[in-house]
């Protein structure tokens, strides 16, 4: 057998195409097509619009750990009936609202109060941590949170309104729980369909990136690949 070496490069505004070097039967060069690379400042403006996809989900996440994981947890361990169930809830509660004051002690204390700023490194390893005590506490939930909405109150969070005047002085509470389970229930779904988003943002971006030969996406908040992937309870 004959053995024939040849490299062809087609350069073009379309992209660039590679030629691989194969030993062929017929002796004909193999030509395989590369996806178009692009160029560093279309990777510079994805980059940046990447950023933004980024802090706008854990602007998401905070409102999530602090509105609906905290917020549930609250009327179920103020509703239950259980001692022990009680007792856990605010463990869990208690646990995720330490965690939670230290991220905003740091974040408000240091004038970084928006999400889209850069945050230092302090701030973005505090958010982390309360953002796998968020999921983990959510994971708690979710036996409660699949229930229907008059089924969680009637079954564990039955107490409520003997805690009304402690939480929310002339209000009805089992009104306000109905309105915060239902939000949770509402929220989630929503919530995974943006990790999925950014999930596939940041697939393709790191792809393009390094086939541009340019540097993959370095997440701002510490949101990466196997962090999201990670996050069990959002989906």
């Amino acid at each position: 057998m004959k053995l024939f070496r040849a490299s062809v490069v087609l350069a073009g505004l379309a992209g660039t195409f590679a030629v691989s070097s194969c030993i062929q039967d017929d002796n004909k060069p193999q030509i395989v097509k590369v996806a178009n690379a692009k160029t560093k400042d279309i990777i510079d403006v994805e980059r940046i619009e990447l950023k933004k996809k980024e802090g706008a989900f854990v602007h998401q996440l905070d409102n999530w750990s602090s509105l609906d994981v905290s917020a549930a947890l609250l009327h179920l361990e103020v509703g239950t009936d259980d001692k022990a169930k009680e007792e856990f809830f605010d463990k869990t509660h208690e646990d995720l609202r330490f965690l939670r004051s230290d991220f905003l002690d740091e974040r408000i204390g240091n004038e970084k109060p928006d999400f889209r700023t850069n945050p230092s490194e302090k701030q973005v390893k505090l958010f982390i941590i309360v953002l796998r005590e968020t999921d983990k506490a959510a994971g708690i939930l979710e036996p409660y949170m699949k229930l229907p909405v008059n089924e969680i109150i009637e079954k564990h969070a039955k107490n409520l309104n003997k805690h009304t005047e402690k939480l929310y002085v002339g209000k009805n509470l089992r009104e306000v729980a109905e309105e915060l389970f239902t939000l949770y229930k509402k929220d989630l779904p929503k919530l995974a369909e943006k990790k999925a988003e950014l999930i596939q943002a940041l697939e393709t971006f790191n792809k393009d990136a390094e086939i541009a030969g340019q540097a993959i996406y370095e997440p701002t908040w510490g949101l990466s690949l196997e962090l999201l992937k990670s996050l069990k309870s959002i989906k």
